[in-house]
């Protein structure tokens, strides 16, 4: 799974569940959701949002609350060019070997072997940006305050509930 490569999200699920503004904005820092079998990330909301930011969904965790304070532009970092164009990302199993290696991306030819059952390939042709908190131990204490509330709801111990069960340590 290339949610392994713990490089970020790249397989977002529930499109027809996830708010329009996520949809065309793409994941933010503070999205909490689960990963299915597959390494499918699947929206649920942000914690860095009231819950009448476009970014939420309809149905949130009772008693949800935004953490506090709100972020300031310091507390995230960016990182243009995590991965420069052209990067490739390979399950483990998954060998790549360049052919050519054209200056033209779309001239380039790669080959792919796979020594295992499953496995995933992402090719980034215009590479990607990496955000993330400049200090995530300064969310800690709101994650262990909100968590087992969120596992629970997610999980069918609310009245309100999601469509899907969450998986074990998958939130």
């Amino acid at each position: 799974m290339l949610s392994l490569e713990r490089a970020g999200v790249y397989n977002i699920g529930g499109l027809t569940s996830r708010p329009k503004y996520h949809i065309a904005q793409g994941a933010f820092v503070g999205d909490v959701g689960w990963l299915n079998e597959r390494g499918t990330f699947y929206y649920c909301f942000n914690v860095f949002h009231p819950p009448d930011h476009p970014i939420q969904r309809e149905t949130l965790p009772p008693n949800f609350c935004a953490f506090d304070p709100p972020l300031s532009t310091g507390d995230v970092r960016t990182i243009p060019n995590y991965f420069p164009p052209g990067t490739i990302l390979c399950s483990e199993g998954i060998q790549q070997t360049w052919i050519s290696t054209s200056p033209f991306f779309l001239h380039r030819k790669v080959e792919f072997i796979a020594n295992a059952r499953e496995g995933a390939v992402l090719i980034l042709p215009n590479g990607a940006t990496r955000e993330e908190l400049v200090n995530p131990s300064s969310i800690h204490e709101y994650v262990k305050d909100h968590a087992v509330s969120w596992y629970q709801f997610f999980n069918g111990e609310s009245d309100d509930t999601a469509e899907t069960p969450t998986p074990n340590s998958a939130l």
